[in-house]
């Protein structure tokens, strides 16, 4: 039977406000910023490189870059497998038999693990996926399923391996063959669909806001039931229940009561009305927060607040966006709650697999393919994109700081260092820090 094949569209973060495609070449030159000369500047007493060769492809996926030539130089991140990243120059130095390429002002990979080409690097730019994700996301079933590295060999021979009952797999490719539809894992492993269950990630968007007056304005309902009262006494019938994450307008805020007075948005048919709603039991708004010593003047940082499950980013004093998150839970001081205290931003990846399958002390086991949009700032505590839950504006995780897919995409586009083209992580470096995280 005859196989059919449907590709997902994968993105990679090109700089702070752009998205690019994955293996798609440019038309339109070489990105902004980069120049590709006629003659690559290398040694000069070093054996020409091939005529027209403008762009570098690496061999296999998460190639090491460097932030100078030689293994001694500090880490800059790594390559995607499919990347065509711009030709700048080369070096001879220790630690690479062939030449070390610069394909960035602090980026190079050794020539033994990359092939020069003459394509074009690639710098489409494009928008950012409706859902905020960079794949498909799904679980295994209770019966779990099995899975196969090459999908012509799934009716005949047994299975490379297995999927277990809950697990989340990143897919990025549908085909039909032999009666069934299969997804194809990013880890390159092909599974039946009809082993697995759609994940249903929110939708829910944070509030776009210019400075500290818009921001204490800004509330959310976290219960899914949320009762907005007409009077402050919050008693008899209420005036409407409201779901959760609803954006709501504050008009008047009483602190010492516990108390908001609140506009709720106007929808299709349901009119905007004021009332009360009661602040910490079913509704939250952000706070405005000091800027932490250390960061500079008009730079940008983030503010985690642990009692309200909000997040602020800001630059200098001035907040520039808000949403609800999901912190770690547990006592204060245990491995699962997240840790109070500022740190910087010191690897940012694409995605990245979580799981803590080799716990065996853990009392169930869980693995997440693929997580989007991953800042770490403590050890292995970060920001990042959740598509299997919904209740943000509650504690929740293990320890890290989830957020809603479309806000995490924001929020590390917004966040530096950026990640260049065609790269599936990057690390700071002295001319780019990594973005201030504190959690309060």
């Amino acid at each position: 039977m005859g196989i059919l094949s449907h590709r997902f569209p994968l993105v990679v973060l090109a700089s702070a406000t752009c998205f690019f495609v994955r293996g798609t070449a440019a038309s339109e030159g070489s990105p902004p910023g980069v120049a590709i000369a006629a003659s690559v500047p290398g040694d000069p007493d070093d054996i020409p490189l091939p005529a027209g060769v403008k762009s570098v492809r690496p061999l296999r996926q998460d190639t090491t870059v460097f932030a100078s030539p030689g293994p001694g130089g500090a880490r800059r991140g790594t390559l995607e497998g499919d990347a065509i990243v711009p030709l700048m120059g080369t070096s001879r130095a220790p630690g690479c038999s062939g030449r070390w390429l610069q394909i960035g002002a602090e980026a190079w990979v050794c020539g033994d693990g990359a092939r020069l080409s003459k394509d074009e690097p690639i710098s489409i730019a494009m928008p950012v996926p409706e859902s905020g994700l960079p794949f498909s996301y799904f679980f295994v079933g209770p019966r779990g399923s099995e899975s196969y590295g090459n999908l012509h060999r799934a009716a005949e021979e047994s299975p490379d391996t297995s999927e277990e009952a809950g697990f989340g797999l990143a897919i990025d490719e549908v085909r039909e063959a032999y009666g069934a539809r299969w997804g194809h894992t990013a880890k390159g492993r092909w599974v039946r669909l009809a082993d697995l269950s759609a994940a249903s990630p929110s939708a829910f968007e944070g509030a776009h806001v210019e400075g500290a007056n818009e921001l204490l304005q800004v509330a959310w309902t976290t219960a899914d039931k949320t009762p907005i009262w007409s009077t402050e006494k919050l008693t008899g019938k209420p005036l409407r229940s409201l779901a959760a994450h609803v954006r709501l307008t504050v008009l008047e805020a009483f602190p010492e009561r516990k108390l908001l007075k609140i506009r709720t948005p106007d929808a299709i048919g349901v009119p905007a009305i004021e009332g009360y709603g009661h602040l910490a039991r079913n509704v939250t708004r952000p706070s405005v927060s000091a800027v932490p010593e250390g960061v500079g003047a008009g730079e940008r940082w983030i503010d985690v607040d642990l009692a309200s499950q909000t997040l602020v980013a800001y630059e200098g004093p001035l907040p520039v966006f808000a949403t609800l998150v999901s912190t770690g839970r547990g006592k204060e001081g245990s491995d699962t709650v997240t840790p109070r205290g500022e740190h910087r931003i010191w690897v940012k990846l694409r995605s990245t697999t979580m799981a803590n399958v080799e716990d065996e002390d853990a009392m169930s086991h869980y693995s997440l393919e693929e997580v989007p949009w991953v800042m770490f700032f403590d050890k292995a505590v970060g920001i990042h994109g959740a598509f299997w839950h919904r209740d943000f504006g509650r504690v929740r995780s293990h320890g890290c700081v989830n957020m809603a897919p479309k806000d995490a995409a924001w929020l590390f586009a917004w966040a530096g260092p950026a990640l260049p083209v065609g790269f599936s992580a990057v690390l700071p470096s002295p001319s780019e820090l990594g973005t201030m995280v504190r959690v309060r």
